[in-house]
């Protein structure tokens, strides 16, 4: 068995998805798949982490954050769309941005933290669709149902060795 990781700008885009895809077809070994949050598309374009980076901030500063969430559930969206996956099958993803702030934190950096995490999640989520959506069995894995536990600070964990 084969674990691989894709970084941000192999996830970008929907076109850079489908490589990867590729990529994963191309040897039955490789049995785990990690992502990173979708990166930038383009020059000037803003990684999905920066984006959840801004939503905690306004979340913290009880600013409106309507437009943010409806930005960072587009770029998961696109993505979805260039495999055909319909927006009831996206839901799940949506909802978990907008719920995000509906979390209880200890503190603003347990909550910045939380935010931040959840692009690698969300589009480990959208990965298992795409996959299932193109022939490849595939089920998104919750990093705590996976036995992964970590400890420090927030935004700077590290992984227990128990794992």
């Amino acid at each position: 068995m084969k674990v691989i990781k894709f970084g941000g700008s192999s996830l970008a885009t929907g076109s850079q998805v489908a490589k990867v895809v590729h990529i994963i077809q191309d040897d039955p070994q490789r049995r785990v798949v990690v992502t990173s949050a979708p990166g930038k598309r383009y020059s000037g374009d803003t990684k999905v982490t920066d984006l959840l980076i801004k939503y905690a901030e306004q979340t913290i500063a009880h600013q409106n954050t309507e437009e943010i969430v409806k930005t960072i559930f587009a770029r998961y969206q696109e993505i979805g769309h260039y495999f055909d996956i319909a927006d009831s099958s996206l839901e799940t993803i949506h909802q978990i941005i907008v719920d995000l702030p509906k979390q209880d934190y200890p503190n603003d950096e347990y909550l910045l933290a939380a935010f931040k995490a959840h692009g690698e999640r969300l589009n480990a989520r959208l990965m298992a669709l795409v996959l299932n959506s193109q022939g490849i069995k595939a089920r998104f894995v919750d990093p705590s149902e996976a036995g992964i536990v970590v400890t420090g600070e927030p935004n700077n964990a590290d992984v227990n060795q128990e794992t």
